[in-house]
């Protein structure tokens, strides 16, 4: 079965644009590696330096596209076939890592016209792996903004394309399913960055998409359970 869907995303990838369909996989190939640096390096070697080098290609590749030629030919659902196969050789020992909530799950499929892709969560999870291996506010302030800001992407652009308001909206779950998974990997070492998240949940509260909205209601939860107190009063935009 591994061998029938690996002909079947060789056969995918040569439908589509081969360069386009190359580069994306050689995006997820980088950004797994770097998770697997970030996770397993014990002599000290990244930095926070080195990380915040990286840190806006790496929050960048949560929107970096799977190729769509042809998708109407070869829909994505032969990719995510495909794609099973792929993770027993390079992502199976990260699976246990990091992985999104069921709320979010559906943007970081490969299947599925809304879908980031498996793109989005391999960066989600190697920013999360790097801010626990580096363990310093120094690093996780600018992450944390960084990601905060992408949950700005409009959900009202000035296109009333419905794919653009689609893409925003996946755009600001996976970055706040990031930082819900940074809460969950540093735990009271995150509420130094409370202050300056407060404004941004409160406005996904209101967000126009309810799967947003939904996770940014779990993740405030979350916030009042380790910091033992209540978040109501903040929560208002």
């Amino acid at each position: 079965n591994n061998n029938n869907n690996n002909n079947k995303v060789m056969n995918w990838f040569d439908t589509v644009h081969c360069a386009d369909a190359n580069k994306w996989l050689l995006h997820l190939y980088i950004v797994r590696a770097l998770h697997r640096c970030f996770l397993y390096d014990n002599a000290g070697f990244i930095d926070s330096d080195k990380v915040e080098r990286i840190l806006d290609p790496l929050i960048a590749q949560m929107t970096f596209d799977l190729p769509a030629k042809n998708r109407h030919q070869y829909p994505r659902s032969l990719l995510a076939a495909a794609l099973v196969a792929q993770d027993v050789m390079v992502g199976a020992d990260l699976a246990s890592e990091c992985s999104p909530s069921p709320t979010t799950a559906a943007l970081t499929t490969a299947a599925g016209a809304d879908s980031a892709g498996p793109l989005a969560e391999a960066a989600m999870c190697a920013l999360v792996a790097a801010a626990a291996a580096v363990n310093t506010d120094a690093l996780w302030k600018p992450m944390n903004y960084a990601l905060l800001m992408r949950t700005r992407a409009s959900s009202s652009a000035t296109s009333n394309s419905s794919s653009s308001n689609s893409n925003s909206a996946r755009t600001r779950a996976v970055a706040l399913e990031t930082v819900a998974q940074m809460v969950d990997r540093l735990r009271e070492e995150f509420l130094v960055l409370l202050p300056e998240s407060l404004p941004f949940l409160a406005e996904l509260l209101e967000d126009s998409d309810a799967r947003v909205a939904r996770r940014c209601q779990e993740l405030v939860k979350t916030l009042e359970e380790i910091s033992g107190e209540s978040l109501d009063e903040y929560m208002k935009v």
